[in-house]
C-alpha cells in the first residue's frame, strides 16, 4: 500500500511509527512510487505499507454460499421477527426450524431488531466509483485522500467517503460529487466512471463491536457492528465468539454488548 504523506508532519508521524518495536517490517520509509509517477500528481512524499495482500470478498462470499448450498446448511429467506418463537427448550422459527441459539449478524440493519434496538448504533454510509483508465495499472494499492485499489479485471475501486446522515442507502450527487473532486485533484490522466455504488458500514458510537447475549433472553445473540475494518476484525472476533459460545470463554470486556446494561 503506497500512503501519501502530506508534509513534514506526516513525515514525522510515519518516522515515529516505523521506530515501535514490531513495525519496522511492514512500514518502509523510502517507498518506490516511480510506477505511479505518471498517474498521480505527487504528494509531499510517501510511505509504503509492506507484507499486505487482497481479499476478493465478493468472489469469497459467493464460493462460500456456494459450499453451503451444497451442504445443505444455508437457508436463504427474510427473516420474520414474529414467527420467532422462544420456548423454555430452545427456539423455534416458523415450522422450519428448532435450535438451542440464535444469532443476529444483521450488519447496520441490526438496529431494526427488537432485541437489540438498544444499542447504540450508528450506521456510516460510503460511497465509490468503479473507475478505468488509459495504460497498464500498477499493482500497488493507493491511499492518497481516497482508497486507489486495482483489480483484477482491469478497473480500479475507489473510495470512499463517510456520511453518519443519510436518507437512504442509494448513490447520492453529493457523493458522487465528493468523489469526483478528490479524483481530480490525484489523477493526472483521464478515467471512466464504469459504475457509483453505496452502502452503509455497521458503525458503533463507541467504536467496539457488539458482540454477546441478549440481557433477558440468554439464547439470543448479537455478532455485529464491525464497521469500516470488518473485513479484517471479523475473522478475530468470529472466533472469540465462537469460544464464548462452545466453550464458555469470555468476551472482551470492550466488545461484550453487555457493557450497555
Amino acid at each position: 500500500i503506497l500512503r501519501a504523506l502530506a508534509d513534514l508532519g506526516d513525515v514525522n508521524h510515519w518516522q515515529l511509527r516505523r521506530s515501535e518495536a514490531g513495525y519496522e517490517s511492514y512500514l518502509s520509509a523510502n517507498a518506490d512510487w516511480s510506477d505511479y509517477a505518471a498517474l498521480l500528481h505527487p504528494a509531499f512524499d510517501y510511505g509504503e505499507t509492506r507484507l499486505g495482500g487482497q481479499t476478493d470478498l465478493p468472489a469469497l462470499l459467493a464460493a462460500t454460499d456456494s459450499d453451503w448450498q451444497k451442504a445443505d446448511i444455508i437457508y436463504h429467506a427474510k427473516f420474520d421477527f414474529d414467527k420467532l418463537k422462544i420456548l423454555p427448550g430452545g427456539l423455534q422459527y416458523d415450522h422450519l426450524f428448532r435450535a438451542e441459539k440464535i444469532i443476529f449478524c444483521e450488519g447496520f440493519r441490526g438496529k431494526q431488531n427488537p432485541f437489540f434496538a438498544h444499542l447504540p448504533w450508528q450506521g456510516a454510509k460510503g460511497e465509490v466509483f468503479l473507475l478505468k483508465i488509459e495504460g497498464p495499472l500498477p499493482e500497488k494499492i493507493v491511499k492518497q485522500d481516497l482508497f486507489l485499489i486495482p483489480l483484477q479485471d482491469g478497473r480500479i475501486w475507489c473510495g470512499a467517503n463517510y456520511a453518519n446522515y443519510f436518507e437512504d442507502e442509494l448513490p447520492s450527487e453529493k457523493g458522487r460529487r465528493f468523489l469526483l473532486e478528490k479524483l481530480e485533484k490525484i489523477l493526472k490522466v483521464p478515467f471512466k466512471i464504469v459504475s457509483h455504488r453505496a452502502a452503509v458500514r455497521p458503525t458503533v458510537q463507541d467504536r467496539r463491536p457488539f458482540l454477546g447475549s441478549h440481557p433477558e433472553h440468554t439464547k439470543l445473540f448479537i455478532f455485529n457492528g464491525l464497521g469500516t475494518k470488518g473485513a479484517s476484525l471479523g475473522p478475530y472476533f468470529a472466533k472469540q465468539m465462537a469460544d464464548f459460545l462452545v466453550h464458555g470463554q469470555s468476551l472482551d470486556p470492550e466488545v461484550d454488548v453487555a457493557r450497555f446494561k
